[in-house]
């Protein structure tokens, strides 16, 4: 990064709801710093974390629900193709507040007992905080055997506000179209990182989806949530975070908090972490509100 002016240097900004927090504080006249207030803005919080990391090129600000990560890992990797910029700085953040926990209890969304992914029981998700960054550099910065964002795929439902289409059309849509974009056939995906918030409509249409694309032989699938929890605009950067170490590691991250796979999901889902395998091409899924679906692609050179 040494090498790279700091106005050659990007930054992109996933976040749902910035600094929430700040406004239940303000609504409540309780006191809220100048920063907090400035950072009810989203766009301001980007801003300012391009300054503190001297990233002096272009910023920009994404907040598409919960597809908000691979949506702003995608728009990062536009910027270096454009040759916008030489490297950018995505990063993914959402803190927990009343006001998301109230939105997903009016929803009936929380599993008191907390998230299990695919599970025969499972009943909702579970509300996360996180905050993660990744770094993307062009190609002639970096040595040999590194991780390349392949493609991007995205779609919409068009079917309902918080409710996801039954079929998991939408979604099969985004997988084929990163596919198509990265030139491989299903056969060549190695490993799936699913959303898997747990909820009874997202997982079985996100399993429905993986049916449409991949028949009987799809391949190893998990997800991060039940130990995680949904991290909102977070969860996409942090997620794909895995997969890379995924890449790197030759290993297979399990399904946490999983007991008995329910009717319907993917045989191959991984409950446990396994290591020896050999990957090369990773699929990463995330669903949001709004009917919105992404899919990236990720391989190891």
């Amino acid at each position: 990064m040494e090498k790279i002016s700091a106005k050659r240097i990007g930054l992109v900004l996933s976040t749902t709801k910035a600094n929430i927090r700040a406004l239940e504080l303000i609504s409540e006249n309780r006191p809220c710093s100048e920063s907090a207030r400035r950072h009810l803005q989203a766009n301001f919080l980007a801003e300012d974390l391009a300054k503190e990391f001297n990233a002096r090129g272009l910023i920009q600000t994404v907040s598409v629900a919960c597809v908000s990560g691979l949506v702003a890992i995608s728009q990062g990797t536009k910027m270096i193709q454009r040759d916008e910029a030489d490297a950018v700085f995505v990063v993914g953040v959402d803190c927990l507040s009343e006001f998301v926990v109230a939105g997903f209890t009016a929803l009936k969304a929380i599993d008191p007992l907390g998230c299990r992914p695919f599970d025969a029981a499972r009943c909702g998700l579970s509300p996360g905080e996180a905050g993660a960054a990744i770094v993307l550099v062009r190609k002639d910065f970096v040595a040999d055997g590194k991780i390349k964002i392949r493609s991007f795929g995205g779609s919409n439902d068009a079917n309902h506000l918080t409710g996801p289409s039954r079929d998991g059309s939408g979604l099969a849509q985004a997988i084929r179209v990163a596919l198509d974009a990265a030139k491989l056939s299903p056969a060549e995906i190695d490993y799936v990182h699913a959303h898997g918030t747990g909820t009874s409509y997202n997982d079985a249409m996100e399993s429905l989806a993986l049916k449409t694309i991949f028949g009987d032989a799809c391949p190893p699938v998990s997800g991060s949530k039940g130990m995680l929890g949904h991290t909102l605009g977070a969860a996409g950067v942090i997620e794909t975070i895995i997969c890379v170490l995924a890449l790197q590691n030759d290993f297979l991250p399990g399904t946490p908090r999983l007991n008995l796979p329910a009717e319907g999901v993917p045989k191959n889902l991984v409950r446990e972490p396994r290591f020896g395998v050999k990957l090369k091409n990773i699929l990463k899924l995330n669903t949001g509100f709004g009917g919105m679906n992404g899919a990236l692609i990720l391989s190891h050179e």
